[in-house]
């Protein structure tokens, strides 16, 4: 199974993959992974699936998948059933399937992704500048949440409003000074353009409400028994919304008087879609792509409501946008890192700012290969202009 290495008298466990220091565990393939290589493992095929869980909260090391002999280690892998099983099962359950050791079966994944990972890696890194913008906003701290910075959007003219922990949305422009301060009745944690006004979701009321031209505040529609979340204008002039009531989420599409004209909630099996959707926004290809906080994932829809793909966002999909390109940017807040996917859920590279980012949440786009993302905590938004994807 993993690799150690002993550092000052303490043992390292590493990715059974690329030898790097180890993140995420598959459940049913036993394998340590690190952080680049569980996106690629997720996109291995199997039989019988994956079930990659972070690997300080993994149960069951090393134990029998077969679950017939839990406190087993497996040792062997049954190519016929494509699962890891103890010696046990291989004279009971798999006697006359094709076995092969463990590590055989590890080796052949590290050849399946071997192709993606150089792809991987030539996109990583790939920066032409960065540059650290004064603070948008000292948003104050609420209690324990120690997040300031929420959510940004983008206007016709270049200027961005945030929203933060206090309860205020701010418009700075490119340089971070500040125009405007509008006061809310409640964080500013959802916010959008929509017809060149900034529009923001009240959970308080249930309502979503919209800065007026002489900066006053108008509720637009009331969302019923419903909670309304994250929001978003879309190609044909509405408003999709997330809305959260008990242990339910579902997506509508609004018009500007409030009238639903879609809702999105269940697959075609009739199963629930999300179980907490959070941030929105919809591609250029029509798909409605939603992160879902307790998931931790981005669900993408097409334009029909129909499921299209789930992408595992690393420790937690936060916030997404998308670009011109219809590439889908997505922020792990959790796991300090920005994902970009294509526009079918693949993942393309991490955009990785000079220095880093720390607790990246709120993101926008700019330009063609240039964002904007704030740092939950700090309220430091970093201005991020990338190559264009290589071909």
């Amino acid at each position: 199974m993993a690799s150690n290495m002993t550092t000052q008298g303490q043992e390292a466990v590493l990715c059974d993959l690329c030898q790097s220091p180890v993140s995420f565990f598959c459940r049913r393939c036993g394998v340590n992974l690190c952080d680049p290589c569980a996106l690629l493992h997720l996109r291995v095929k199997s039989k019988f699936g994956h079930d990659v869980v972070d690997y300080a909260s993994k149960d069951d090391d090393d134990v029998c998948l077969c679950e017939s002999h839990p406190e087993n280690k497996c040792s062997a892998y049954c190519k016929e059933c494509d699962v890891p099983i103890c010696i046990l099962c291989v004279s009971i359950k798999h006697k006359s399937h094709k076995i092969s050791e463990l590590q055989d079966k590890i080796d052949e994944l590290l050849k399946d992704i071997t192709g993606e990972n150089d792809r991987m890696q030539s996109f990583r890194d790939d920066l032409e500048r960065v540059s650290k913008l004064k603070k948008y906003a000292e948003f104050p701290a609420r209690g324990k949440y120690n997040s300031r910075l929420y959510d940004m959007t983008v206007t016709d003219d270049q200027k961005v409003w945030v929203g933060g922990a206090s309860r205020e949305l701010k418009l700075f422009d490119l340089q971070g000074h500040l125009h405007r301060t509008v006061t809310i009745t409640v964080e500013g944690m959802y916010i959008c353009m929509y017809n060149k006004q900034v529009v923001y979701t009240n959970w308080n009321d249930k309502s979503v409400k919209k800065i007026s031209d002489d900066v006053t505040v108008v509720t637009m529609f009331t969302t019923g028994d419903w909670k309304p979340v994250g929001i978003t204008g879309s190609a044909s002039d509405d408003l999709l919304v997330c809305l959260r009531k008990d242990d339910q989420s579902k997506v509508v599409r609004y018009s500007s008087t409030g009238t639903v004209l879609q809702e999105i909630q269940y697959d075609s099996q009739g199963q629930p879609l999300y179980q907490s959707a959070w941030y929105i926004v919809q591609n250029i290809n029509g798909d409605i792509i939603v992160t879902d906080s307790k998931k931790k994932k981005a669900i993408a829809v097409d334009r029909f409501g129909i499921f299209r793909y789930s992408y595992f966002g690393g420790r937690n999909a936060t916030s997404v946008v998308t670009d011109s390109f219809g590439h889908v940017i997505v922020t792990d807040t959790k796991g300090d890192k920005i994902h970009m996917l294509d526009r079918d859920g693949r993942f393309l590279r991490y955009v990785i700012p000079e220095g880093g980012i720390k607790r990246p949440r709120a993101v926008c786009m700019i330009g063609d290969c240039e964002m904007i993302v704030g740092e939950c905590k700090t309220g430091l938004a970093k201005r991020i202009k990338f190559f264009e994807e290589k071909t």
